[in-house]
Formats: structure tokens, C-alpha cells, sequence
């Protein structure tokens, strides 16, 4: 009769490839986020230490692309796209509780209501 080893993996030692695939799918989700092509520029602040105003601009061109204005309470008053310095694109207004105002669409500064 001949005498077989079973061997018994430890649980708790983890192949670096097993952790490694997960970690760099989690980084290029959360950098999804984030347009690396747009740079964040914070214009103005409210009394109280909230972002009010922010801007976005192309890296490359230093054109305006985007801007975002802030309620005291850090909630979104606005946002919305450029294209050319012109709003170009969605707009979208909401309430200070967060709630969606109105939305309106532009193109080359001109509302398209």
C-alpha cells in the first residue's frame, strides 16, 4: 500500500496576483470618477468654507470646459458644460435641498428651449 500527502493550501496566505487584479480594477473605477484631461480650479468660496463656485478647465487648451456652483450647505445650485467659452450642452439647476430644478439644453450659448 503506498501512502499519499494530502497538502492543505493555508487559507490565509493569498497569491499576489489574486490581490492585485481586484486593487487595480478598484483604482481604474474610482479614477473613472475624474476626467485627467480637466483641471479643477476652485474660484470661490462661501463665508462658511464651502466650494461655491468651480471651474473646470482642459489641460491641454486652458479652455473652459465645465462649472459647478454650490448652495452654503454644499449642495449643487448648478452645472453644466462649455464649448468654445459658450454653454454648449446639459444644464442642470436643482433646489437647495439637492432636488432637480429644471434642466436645459444649450448650444453655443444659446438656450434651445
Amino acid at each position: 500500500m503506498s501512502r499519499q500527502t494530502v497538502s492543505i493550501a493555508n487559507p490565509y496566505i493569498v497569491h499576489p496576483v489574486k490581490t492585485f487584479i481586484p486593487a487595480f480594477l478598484l483604482f481604474i473605477f474610482l479614477s473613472s470618477f475624474q476626467d485627467p484631461a480637466l483641471d479643477r480650479q476652485v474660484m470661490r468660496m462661501h463665508d462658511n468654507g464651502q466650494e461655491h463656485v468651480v471651474l473646470y478647465f482642459d489641460k491641454l487648451s486652458g479652455d473652459l470646459m465645465k462649472e459647478e456652483v454650490f448652495f452654503p450647505n454644499g449642495n449643487l445650485q448648478w452645472t453644466g458644460t462649455y464649448k468654445n467659452g459658450k454653454e454648449d450642452g446639459t444644464w442642470q439647476f436643482y433646489f437647495s435641498n439637492g432636488s432637480i430644478k429644471t434642466v436645459e439644453n444649450y448650444e453655443a450659448g444659446r438656450n434651445m428651449a
